[in-house]
């Protein structure tokens, strides 16, 4: 008996010396797709949409470094492939405005319970601070100029050319971008993110008690890569 017992102790023994750790060495797998929602500087969610060639880290068991890493594709995936059962933590950073560094990690714990299992849902959504001009929408148009004597119009407008146009994002109090109109009265403004946005120009006014008068137009850029169209008509007192 004691023979017997012996020999299932080492058995045990033997096992538990046989047991590998998280890592490679396995059929197992995790993969996932990396999106981001990006929010403009007012905090606003402006969209979400696939995150390309975004670093996506790998943790082993209880180690405290990393210890691998792929760039996700252009469609976001990112796969891990050839684990081992065992525990997991994939790792990602997110835009932080609130942090020193401006970054911060974000983590997904992970547990493969068998040496083939499979983990194909660990999607990651990051956080993505954007410019008003970190964008592919334009808004573009033209500038008329509206004559006028007193306050009955003089023939029809025409084409203002260097004349200067100004650009305000959503709610904000003040223009981030300004340009010229063109010999024929265009002008456009590109690398927009979705939004809306306030277009105005000056009128000159002779007789109101200042000398210029913006005249506004409003309009959104709905979706990624929008073209907005926005005309505007000065007048000239």
């Amino acid at each position: 008996m004691r023979v017997f017992q012996i020999a299932i102790l080492c058995i045990l023994i033997g096992l538990i010396s046989c047991s590998k750790p998280s890592g490679e060495g396995g059929k197992g797998s995790i993969s996932g797709i990396v999106s981001y929602n990006r929010y403009d500087h007012n905090d606003k969610l402006i969209n979400t949409e696939i995150a390309k060639e975004e670093k996506v880290y790998i943790v082993y068991g209880e180690n405290t470094f990393f210890d691998d890493d792929v760039d996700s594709y252009t469609d976001g995936s990112y796969h891990f492939e050839y684990l081992r059962k065992g525990h997991y933590q994939i790792i990602a950073f997110e835009d932080c405005n609130t942090c020193d560094s401006e970054k911060q990690e974000v983590v997904y714990e992970i547990s493969l319970d068998k040496n083939n299992s499979e983990a194909s849902n660990t999607n990651l959504t990051l956080r993505k601070d954007v410019a008003v001009d970190d964008g592919t929408g334009v808004i573009s148009g033209r500038v008329w100029t509206q004559q006028y004597s007193g306050l009955t119009p003089i023939g029809n407008p025409y084409i203002d050319e260097l004349q200067r146009v100004y650009l305000v994002y959503d709610t904000d109090s003040a223009h981030f971008d300004r340009v010229d109109t063109d010999a024929n009265g265009y002008y456009s403004f590109s690398n927009l993110i979705q939004g809306n946005y306030t277009l105005f120009a000056y009128s000159g006014c002779d007789g109101c008690g200042v000398n210029l008068v913006p005249k506004e137009v409003t309009g959104s850029i709905a979706s990624k890569g929008g073209e907005l169209v926005l005309d505007i008509t000065i007048e000239q007192h």
